[in-house]
């Protein structure tokens, strides 16, 4: 009879337990955005971030007169080399992104003539020297031809 009765007990807790949690509708709400919209989560450095920044040095660069002063002195295009971008910051970012984009921009306006980096340029010296190393006198073509 004591089990019977602890047992009905039990239930009963259970069930006020039950009850007492109950809400009669949802108790949080949805709020819905822009999907345009820029929304900064974690404070830190993004891809929103990165793609302003390059737009407003692309922008900069672009709008000054210094390409078509040096096509008028010189009656052809300028010839540029793009330097890596340094970090100085503690944010990590990845400042070839920056580079990339402003050299693409530099090529599409028809401004400049943009040539290869420094690394690029001696990776190409490597490869031509390695190949030249391992051709045969026969096949080998010489340098700068």
């Amino acid at each position: 009879m004591n089990r019977v009765k602890s047992m009905k007990i039990i239930a009963l807790a259970a069930l006020a337990l039950t009850v007492s949690c109950y809400t009669s509708g949802p108790t949080r709400t949805v709020q819905r955005i822009n999907p345009d919209a820029q929304v900064d989560l974690s404070g830190k450095w993004n891809d929103t971030d990165a793609n302003q920044v390059a737009r407003a040095m692309i922008q900069d660069c672009l709008s000054r007169p210094w390409a078509t002063s040096f096509k008028a002195q010189n009656n052809r295009l300028p010839v540029v080399r793009l330097w890596p971008i340094k970090n100085r910051s503690s944010d990590h970012m990845n400042t070839m992104f920056f580079t990339k984009q402003v050299e693409m921009e530099l090529i599409n306006s028809g401004l400049v003539e943009v040539v290869s980096s420094l690394e690029e340029a001696q990776d190409n010296r490597d490869e031509r020297a390695d190949q030249a190393h391992n051709a045969s006198d026969s096949t080998v073509k010489a340098q700068q031809q």
